[in-house]
């Protein structure tokens, strides 16, 4: 894929990815039965298409690519349930200022392992964003959790590595989202509350299930596959600032002022860096025009 289309993926699945706090607001169940119907619906859907796949997708045979998919299936599961029990146990506040540490896990790890070229300009945009994050939860008076601060950190670096992976060679979408939807949907059974919900709540958690999960880590597991995992990390913090803004027009959450000033540091620094990325793109297609007349 072009990486023009690859970013263009990203930040769709930013998009959807950016929805989860309208339905978690709207949908009457408790934060575990909506992570297991999540899982479920969504899991549901991956597996179809998996199965639809076997046809036509060699690499969806092969018995190594089955344990590597196992191993970010795992990884992918472990972040959404760590993410999820790191709620419960800390404040939102500091959930959030620990994932945005996440281009710069990425960008290290990266770095380290596979001597991935990281420039200075991406690393302060990094910088950028996490800065951004802190400011927009600078107001936060919850309380300070250890364990569900650690827990926060095992969902970083747990999506540090699973972004990695997905970069490093062609792989089966659909085999590792059905095995992570399946292991969540099974670590989270057994903390839900309510697994028979109304009908107005199955309608909104189907909806969640597509939106926000089947067609977010679609494009998220597509577009990643053409970007450097730093890049593709950069371009998911977009997410941050668009949550807000979905809630405000959605369901009329106003954001406060920290979030405003905080949102915007971090919309700068992804469209500067966006605009960066077109023309590094662009400038190639140019100087091979010219070549040619």
């Amino acid at each position: 894929m072009a990486p023009g289309k690859a970013i263009v993926c990203v930040v769709l699945s930013a998009v959807c990815f950016s929805t989860a706090g309208v339905f978690v607001n709207i949908i009457d169940l408790d934060l575990w039965s909506v992570l297991f119907w999540r899982s479920a619906i969504a899991g549901s859907v991956f597996f179809i298409s998996f199965v639809i796949g076997l046809k036509y997708r060699p690499e969806c045979r092969s018995p190594a690519n089955v344990r590597e998919d196992l191993i970010l299936a795992t990884l992918l599961s472990g972040a959404m349930v760590s993410f999820i029990a790191a709620l419960r146990l800390t404040s939102t506040a500091h959930v959030a200022i620990i994932h945005a540490t996440l281009p710069l896990a990425i960008a290290a790890l990266s770095v380290w392992l596979y001597q991935v070229p990281v420039s200075k300009m991406e690393w302060l945009i990094c910088v950028a964003v996490a800065t951004g994050v802190a400011i927009m939860t600078s107001g936060s008076q919850e309380a300070f959790v250890i364990l569900g601060d650690a827990l926060a950190l095992v969902m970083t670096i747990a999506l540090a590595f699973f972004t990695i992976g997905l970069s490093r060679r062609r792989r089966s979408r659909s085999r590792i989202l059905t095995l992570s939807c399946l292991m969540t949907a099974v670590c989270s059974l057994p903390l839900a509350e309510s697994l028979e919900p109304e009908t107005s709540n199955i309608v909104l958690l189907a909806s969640f299930a597509l939106i926000q999960m089947v067609c977010g880590m679609w494009l998220f597991v597509t577009g990643s596959r053409s970007l450097t995992p730093h890049t593709t990390a950069l371009i998911s913090c977009l997410e941050a600032p668009l949550a807000p803004i979905l809630a405000w027009i959605c369901i009329g959450v106003i954001p406060d002022a920290p979030s405003f000033v905080g949102g915007a540091i971090i919309l700068i620094a992804t469209t500067s860096f966006l605009a960066r990325q077109r023309r590094a793109t662009v400038s190639p297609l140019n100087d091979q025009s010219q070549e040619t007349t």
